[in-house]
């Protein structure tokens, strides 16, 4: 009982405190295997950087992009190639809010965007290497795609325009963690790269057409997450990210 109350715990505690969006708990499933999983993906903060796609003046500039809310709901399936190596693919839908704002012509605009929710799809390697004892080393490296169409304004104090077409999001992400194995529960830290695009294909209500492009304004970031095994072929868990984005990630598994 009091390990169940700890596990709670700690679990209430990363989804309070800790933020992130990509499970990477250190564990595999083992050699000719396979595992079926729920990742839940939820990132609420993320900043991006313009990079083109505007005729701009000297003195006009693309500001304060970010991500306000992005959601993801995948089936991860898992095969074992060896007992420390699984690969990966990933399956399911996507929708987003985007921010921003410009300066342009003198003028302030403010840019809000909403996607519909979209088929989303990826795959990736994980890599696991027991050190000591309970000690586990763990690296994954994945990919996730998602193209959507939105609907955006950009409006400012003398005019507005109505915005639609659409914006492709590319994920790659390459994490390194080690957990320490205490009975059922798998606590982990690490560090992760990060690089997200955007591209946005803009339908202007004026009838203009552009394309804006976008990337992650920071790509290094923490990570740390814990994973609970209540059988041998359950896996539940919850994670955090931080630094260069502000996230949470809930996933559940079922090993064959």
């Amino acid at each position: 009982m009091r390990r169940l109350i700890a596990g709670s715990a700690i679990l209430f505690l990363i989804s309070t405190f800790s933020l992130a969006a990509n499970l990477n708990t250190p564990a595999t499933v083992g050699e000719g295997k396979f595992e079926v999983g729920l990742d839940y993906q939820y990132i609420f903060d993320k900043d991006l950087k313009y990079k083109s796609g505007y005729e701009l003046d000297p003195g006009e500039s693309v500001y304060g992009v970010e991500i306000d809310d992005l959601y993801r709901v995948l089936v991860r399936g898992s095969y074992g190639i060896t007992d420390n190596v699984d690969v990966y693919v990933l399956l399911g839908t996507a929708d987003a809010e985007v921010k921003g704002a410009a300066f342009v012509g003198g003028v302030t605009w403010d840019y809000r965007m909403k996607t519909d929710n979209a088929f989303a799809y990826g795959g990736g390697l994980k890599f696991s290497y027991p050190v000591y004892e309970n000690w586990i080393l763990g690296l994954d490296a994945h990919y996730v795609r998602h193209k959507n169409d939105f609907s955006a304004h950009m409006d400012s104090a003398v005019a507005g325009y109505g915005i639609s077409g659409d914006a492709t999001f590319q994920e790659w992400q390459v994490v390194g963690v080690v957990g320490y194995k205490i009975d059922k529960f798998l606590p982990y830290l690490g560090v992760g790269y990060t690089d997200m695009r955007l591209k946005l294909e803009e339908d202007w209500s004026d009838g203009d057409h552009t394309t804006s492009k976008y990337e992650a304004d920071d790509n290094a970031g923490v990570i740390c997450g814990v994973s609970y095994q209540p059988t041998e072929n359950i896996t539940l868990g919850l994670e955090g990210r931080f630094v260069d984005e502000t996230a949470i990630g809930v996933f559940g598994a079922y090993r064959f």
